[in-house]
């Protein structure tokens, strides 16, 4: 049950954000960033892994893609934007590490942030 409403809250938040880049993009020959959602990335940010185990550094993984995001709205003063960093909390179900994992999110604060987006 947990994990459908991780799943859940991803969707609706990953959905929500990506309509508002494509409203961005459409609308960035303003010259300003119109985004504004309440965006929370939880990130685990272990290169020696994606090195090791894909062949990836930072540039073949999202994160300079997701801090660069989070950086930019905040530029723009949306204070509700927030990248979270973890450390050694991605594993998968059977115990193999994997940063990208659902287990670097704490679930209950993922569901109280998402529950206050609906208040």
């Amino acid at each position: 049950m947990k994990h459908r409403v991780l799943f859940l809250c991803f969707c609706v938040c990953h959905f929500a954000c990506t309509a508002q880049v494509i409203k961005q993009y459409t609308e960035e020959k303003t010259g300003q960033l119109v985004l504004t959602p309440s965006i929370s990335v939880p990130f685990e940010n272990d290169v020696q892994w994606w090195m090791e185990n894909r062949g990836k550094d930072y540039y073949g993984m999202n994160a300079i893609d997701a801090a660069a995001l989070i950086n930019a709205l905040r530029l723009q003063g949306n204070d509700k934007a927030e990248l979270i960093l973890t450390q050694n909390k991605g594993y998968r179900p059977d115990g193999t590490r994997h940063p990208h994992s659902w287990s670097i999110v704490d679930e209950q604060e993922l569901v109280d942030w998402f529950a206050g987006l609906l208040e």
